[in-house]
């Protein structure tokens, strides 16, 4: 599980990307002989229309979704199970960082804050999955037999319809659409019949209780402020960007 995540946040070093979301896992194939449990990403796939499934054809448009891809390769020669993840939202506990650049999770905020929901484009979509689901499958799949790719996630939703689900929880907020080409090139749908097939393995939280969740963690003032730096990988990771160039 250890990596640097989301593309804006790879891209600020690729060299220093490589070494932990690729060289270590080398390190980790090649002097470890017991099973591994790997986190990969649905980005693998980049921009495609289709729905996806493992054996379809990837595209990773950034240093992150390359690195994984690269990862991947790597394990998939050992006793390894490589979940693909979709785009996580939610709250894991009650103590962890929270990611403000998930975009469930910053529309949520978002309609709070602004009580308005700016949509560029809208119609590409993304594979989500509850960040509580996305532990469970690692404690459930410790003891399987089963290894190979797998595709993670709990739904295919197009960003507008994602934000029109958003509007209905709250009251007074607006949706802003924007035609536009999409500002973020990546557009998939994964399809999960593989693990559904190979798994018992069902997610059980919906975008609905993430969204309840970040509503929750802002009306409570445990978040005080939703553009900390700090609740996003890449504008955190940019305050140290001048120890990270080398």
């Amino acid at each position: 599980m250890a990596a640097l995540v989301g593309d804006g946040a790879c891209s600020i070093n690729p060299l220093i990307t490589k070494q932990i979301n690729l060289d270590t896992v080398e390190f980790l194939a090649n002097n470890f002989d017991g099973k591994i449990i790997f986190f990969s990403t649905c980005s693998v796939y980049g921009a495609q229309n289709d729905l996806l499934d493992e054996s379809s054809s990837t595209d990773p448009l950034s240093v992150y979704a390359s690195t994984k891809l690269e990862a991947e390769k790597i394990l998939i020669k050992k006793d390894a199970l490589i979940f693909r993840l979709g785009t996580l939202f939610g709250v894991g506990d009650s103590y962890s960082r929270i990611r403000m650049d998930l975009v469930v999770n910053i529309l949520t905020a978002k309609a709070i804050a602004e009580k308005k929901l700016t949509v560029f484009g809208g119609r590409q979509f993304r594979p989500l999955l509850h960040v509580k689901d996305a532990a469970r499958i690692i404690e459930e799949s410790i003891f399987s037999t089963n290894k190979g790719i797998y595709n993670l996630h709990l739904e295919n939703i197009k960003i507008l319809d994602l934000a029109e689900r958003i509007q209905k929880i709250f009251s007074d907020v607006s949706i802003e659409k924007i035609d536009i080409k999409f500002q973020d090139a990546r557009n998939y749908q994964a399809d999960g019949a593989k693990l559904r097939k190979d798994f018992q393995f069902r997610p059980i939280y919906k975008v609905e209780d993430g969204v309840t969740e970040i509503k929750n963690l802002i009306l409570e003032k445990r978040i005080t402020n939703i553009n900390d730096p700090r609740y996003t990988n890449q504008k955190y990771l940019e305050l140290f960007k001048s120890k990270l160039e080398y």
